[in-house]
């Protein structure tokens, strides 16, 4: 059973509006509209135009619709919100949502079996709770790092909008969400990829009096190893100082160098010249990595990744990178 107190309210406004339109409906129940022309209605349409019968119908109604502007807008509203309710109602049904535990408590953020919205009843679902705490992400190509991040994001703005959640639970304080997902560079607006970047980090730094819940995937991947690695690693710690962060990055170096944050990872197996995910967020960070193995399934020249195994090796023997 859902109550839905507001709609009893929406109605007693419909029909209050309605008594007052009342007028303008029964003027215009007098307008005639001819679907059959035969010689009856032929006299009646001469006598309309002899007398400006019509037209002066049709002045009258647009002189009482212009008295009543006001009561139409409202009842539009009051239609329009109904419409809406009827429209989240519905969805959480279908859909079996589940209500949000919104708390006072600062930075809190805890879920059972969340979903991405878009991804159907077949995907896996994530357990996490990141309160109090600012988490790096760690994995290799294709393990859903960015799907995780995309989840999360999707999954607090509409507890935000609507107390509704796509998991079995839902815990989190009211937080303002900014990100750098999917950046692009832009040739309209002379502006390169890194510099796309920095400007949407760029917003997140600042002192404003709310929560925030900062996601941030592949931080300054615009940008060569060592500003990279230098760069990320001081602006995720400064931006943690009043937010919750969740970034995921590539740099396994980050994870040492930032002892604040949490450790988070996705894996992949390797089995029979085919790499499997289980798309399952883990604790700790990433020990594997894939490009070169990815690069092998695609059918790159053995040459290709023989050298790319050994150069590998080596600069992590010498730890270059």
């Amino acid at each position: 059973n859902y109550e839905i107190d507001s709609i009893y309210n929406e109605l007693l406004e419909i029909k209050e509006f309605n008594n007052k339109l009342k007028k303008i409906r029964n003027k215009a129940k007098g307008i005639r509209y001819f679907k059959n022309f035969d010689e009856s209605e032929g006299i009646r349409k001469i006598f309309d135009l002899l007398f400006l019968i019509e037209a002066n119908r049709f002045y009258s109604i647009a002189d009482e619709i212009n008295k009543c502007k006001e009561d139409i807008l409202k009842l539009y509203i009051a239609l329009g919100d109904i419409n809406a309710i009827t429209a989240i109602v519905s969805y959480k049904i279908a859909e079996n949502l589940k209500f949000v535990e919104f708390v006072d408590d600062d930075f809190i953020l805890e879920a059972k079996g969340l979903k991405h919205p878009l991804l159907g009843v077949e995907q896996t679902s994530q357990d996490f709770e990141f309160s109090n705490i600012d988490v790096l992400i760690t994995g290799s190509n294709a393990s859903g790092k960015s799907t995780f991040l995309r989840n999360l994001g999707i999954n607090v703005i509409f507890a935000n909008a609507f107390g509704l959640t796509h998991s079995n639970s839902l815990k989190t304080s009211f937080f303002k969400v900014e990100s750098a997902i999917d950046i692009s560079d832009s040739l309209e607006e002379k502006m390169s990829y890194f510099m796309a970047e920095t400007k949407a980090i760029k917003r997140m730094i600042g002192d404003i009096d709310v929560k925030k819940l900062l996601i941030l995937d592949e931080i300054f991947k615009g940008t060569n190893t060592i500003d990279r690695i230098a760069a990320a690693y001081n602006t995720l710690k400064y931006i943690a100082k009043d937010a919750t962060v969740v970034a995921a990055t590539h740099d396994i170096e980050l994870t040492e160098l930032l002892s604040e944050y949490t450790n988070y990872h996705f894996e992949e197996q390797i089995e029979e010249d085919d790499i499997k995910f289980d798309y399952k967020l883990k604790l700790g960070r990433a020990e594997s990595r894939n490009a070169i193995a990815i690069l092998n399934l695609m059918g790159y020249p053995n040459e290709i990744i023989e050298g790319s195994y050994k150069l590998a090796k080596d600069l992590e023997d010498k730890k270059s990178i």
